[in-house]
């Protein structure tokens, strides 16, 4: 047998082992349809769901609950505007404080540019319930904005004067960061002034930007609102107000000093008006110099006295000079007029009352402002 006839017998057992293998594969495969043939032919996608669903689980540590495929009906942009405010009304009666006094409403909107960072606020109009003076003083209206508690620095509109509804229509614009915004708030304070009086505040509103994310606030849609002015709390001791008009002439040394009105003065104990007057004393290194005193009024909480007391006082002496104004009320069934407020002009005041007598110095034509009566 030469080397030919060898390599011809080998290669044949090597075809021969081949073709043994490929039967017997193929019978395997037979055998195991022939055993599967009956059984739910969803078995294998079953198995092989849950082995996904038991892999997913596995990257998803949790309870997986059953689920079922739900149709969701789309709905209207009204419809959904509608859902959305009645929601807000449901969670804002639930957690919010409703304060004792309404001062009225004010009318603005809300939105944010995503693109710049910036949230844009519009003040629209205010609507009050009540004048806080009489009308013939000519009272100017203003809204201050903040954003709390990021403090920016606050905005104000122009005044406007206007009886009970001033209309604004002014746009402001505050930096914040699309993280932060839900974390804000924007307080807005409405104030008031006349030419006679310091600017004071009348009613308050805080909104917080949470409230509103509801309504679209981060998707960059305008949001407008109509809601309520908070009265602010009067200070306690504060017993009505005094119009004064002071002016000193250095060439004659004389101090005019002219009671124009008064109001919100407190009834007496009787419920009844006060017949009130007002008593200047001018007290000079904490003695009293001279006292004087306008007429009595008739019975009213708002009288009107637009009476001049003058005082002669030395230039020198100015600057150590203080008066003193008493509103007192003149009740017949007392030894001793009823004391309803005083008010302290001059170098140891503070605040306005500093400032009024500071500006009669300074100046040589009559100043007039209001001031509050303090117990």
């Amino acid at each position: 047998m030469n080397a030919n006839t060898v390599l011809v017998v080998i290669l044949g057992l090597a075809l021969s082992f081949l073709i043994i293998v490929y039967i017997a594969l193929v019978l395997r495969f037979v055998l195991k349809r022939a055993q599967n043939k009956g059984h739910d032919p969803r078995a294998h996608d079953d198995k092989g769901s849950f082995s996904f669903l038991e892999h997913f689980s596995m990257l998803y540590p949790g309870r997986m609950a059953d689920t079922k495929c739900m149709t969701v009906q789309p709905r209207t942009y009204e419809e959904l505007q509608k859902s959305e405010e009645k929601l807000l009304d449901t969670v804002g009666s639930a957690t919010s404080f409703q304060p004792e006094k309404i001062a009225g409403k004010i009318k603005f909107s809300l939105q944010y540019d995503s693109i710049r960072s910036t949230l844009i606020v519009t003040i629209h109009k205010v609507q009050l319930k009540e004048h806080p003076t009489d009308q013939d003083t000519g009272v100017n209206y203003y809204v201050k904005l903040k954003i709390l508690p990021l403090n920016h620095r606050s905005f104000q509109t122009e005044a406007i004067n206007e009886s009970k509804n001033p209309e604004f229509m002014e746009t402001f614009e505050f930096r914040v960061t699309y993280e932060k915004l839900q974390a804000q708030s924007l307080k807005m304070t409405l104030w008031c002034f006349d030419r006679f009086s310091q600017h004071e505040p009348l009613g308050h509103h805080t909104v917080h930007l949470a409230e509103l994310e509801a309504r679209g606030l981060s998707l960059s849609r305008e949001i407008l609102l109509f809601r309520d002015i908070y009265a602010v709390q009067k200070a306690t001791g504060v017993l009505g107000e005094v119009m004064i008009s002071l002016g000193y002439l250095r060439l004659t040394e004389r101090l005019t000093i002219v009671i124009i009105r008064s109001r919100n003065l407190p009834q007496s104990e009787d419920e009844e008006d006060p017949a009130s007057y007002v008593e200047v004393s001018l007290i000079h290194e904490a003695k009293t110099l001279k006292k004087k005193k306008t007429l009595k009024k008739e019975p009213s909480c708002n009288p009107v006295f637009n009476e001049t007391l003058t005082f002669h006082i030395p230039v020198g002496i100015l600057h150590q000079t203080s008066i003193i104004l008493a509103v007192k009320n003149d009740d017949a069934k007392r030894t001793e007029d009823e004391l309803i407020g005083k008010i302290l002009l001059g170098p140891a005041s503070t605040g306005i009352q500093f400032e009024h007598w500071n500006d009669m110095r300074i100046n040589n034509k009559p100043v007039a402002r209001w001031h509050k009566l303090l117990e």
